[in-house]
């Protein structure tokens, strides 16, 4: 927790004043990504419910997130993918991301760095506004 922590707040500080770098986007999500959207965070081995459940239960729909300059991709037995503009709040709930949509749906994520990815996914949709 202490080191995800920290690598939020520096992630804060640099975000603030740059823009986050593109990564190389890998043979599962390439074909999805549009044009000029680019990928901006990877997190494998989440997991996704809708359901609130305790970190490390096990539970949950396994998953590889992508963050991208224009949605929040999950792609695993399902495929899920939230324009950032649709995202109304990104809320830590423990050591759970709780992402939550303007029309009311809501999906908990386990993943690794919580507090690192919701910096990042800040970053991300106050570009995405610009």
């Amino acid at each position: 927790m202490r080191t995800d922590e920290l690598a939020a707040a520096e992630a804060r500080a640099r975000l603030a004043h740059e823009a986050p770098p593109a990564l190389e986007p890998d043979r599962a999500v390439a074909p999805l990504l549009k044009p000029a959207e680019r990928l901006l965070a990877l997190r494998r081995g989440a997991h996704l419910d809708r359901r609130q459940l305790p970190r490390g239960s096990g539970c949950g729909v396994p998953c590889d997130l992508y963050l991208t300059t224009a949605r929040l991709i999950l792609l695993g037995q399902i495929v899920l993918s939230y324009d950032l503009p649709e995202l109304s709040e990104v809320a830590l709930s423990g050591e759970r991301l709780l992402v939550l949509t303007c029309d009311g749906r809501s999906v908990s994520l386990d993943v690794e760095q919580p507090r690192l990815l919701r910096v990042e996914v800040a970053a991300a949709r106050s570009a995405a506004a610009t």
